[in-house]
């Protein structure tokens, strides 16, 4: 039984320390985005244009720049003179920024328009500062036709995503109802087998086979969780991404 309790405080222990530490990842920049098609081709009696030259698809995009990490990201983390940046396509005209909610005039958000690509500045953001811009562009195209180039130093390489609230969070929740059934439920019953035949030793096929169980659930309930708190939006950005 000795052995039992120390196999399962080493085991314990140390997974401890493993999501300790994966806890600890501070700076997170989040991308995400949101866009509608205004104006299309298909409607040539709606005329618009820009600097006496026609639009055929007008269409708006919100970005989200944020950090949802808990420890704040400074203008020091990128290369001297590199700021994260949207490119767009070079079939695609961009017509006009605009910077719409942000979370403080503290943070300096400077939202620019450089040859076709948005430039975002700032001094630092702390947890869940932010800035919310609106892109005005000619295209029709289902997604956002952009990439971006964020170079943070010592940082996860971020992304820019399409936010699909409800669509993404009901996923995630399907997706932790799965691990308990699969992973979590039948590893509660089989320690709780081997509690209730105590003291008499149980086998390690057993022992190690709840672990293994135990573990997977652990670990895709964090995965899960963490994934479901990205999208969750600060209230600054809210109006802008929540229909």
């Amino acid at each position: 039984m000795d052995y039992l309790g120390s196999f399962g405080t080493i085991f314990f222990g140390v997974l401890s320390i493993y999501f300790y530490f994966r806890s600890q990842i501070t700076k997170r920049p989040l991308f995400v985005y949101q866009k509608n098609l205004l104006q299309t081709k298909n409607h040539p009696e709606i005329s618009i244009t820009f600097r006496n030259e026609q639009i055929l698809n007008l269409s708006r995009a919100y970005i989200l720049f944020c950090n949802k990490g808990k420890k704040e990201i400074r203008n020091i983390d990128l290369p001297a003179n590199k700021y994260p940046t949207i490119i767009f396509h070079d079939k695609v005209k961009v017509l006009s920024v605009n910077k719409t909610a942000y979370s403080s005039e503290e943070n300096n958000f400077k939202i620019n328009l450089v040859e076709n690509c948005v430039e975002i500045r700032f001094d630092f953001m702390n947890q869940n500062d932010g800035v919310v811009f609106e892109v005005l562009y000619d295209s029709d195209s289902k997604e956002l036709p952009a990439k971006l180039n964020a170079p943070f130093i010592g940082i996860a390489k971020a992304s820019l995503d399409l936010y699909i609230s409800d669509y993404k969070k009901s996923e995630i929740i399907s997706t932790l109802l799965g691990s308990s059934l699969i992973f979590g439920l039948p590893s509660v019953i089989i320690i709780y087998n081997i509690i209730k035949k105590l003291p008499e030793f149980p086998s390690i096929t057993n022992i190690v086979f709840s672990l293994f169980l135990f573990t997977v659930f652990i670990i895709m309930t964090w995965k899960g969780l963490r994934d479901y708190f990205k999208y969750a939006l600060p209230d600054y950005a809210k109006m802008y991404f929540i229909k």
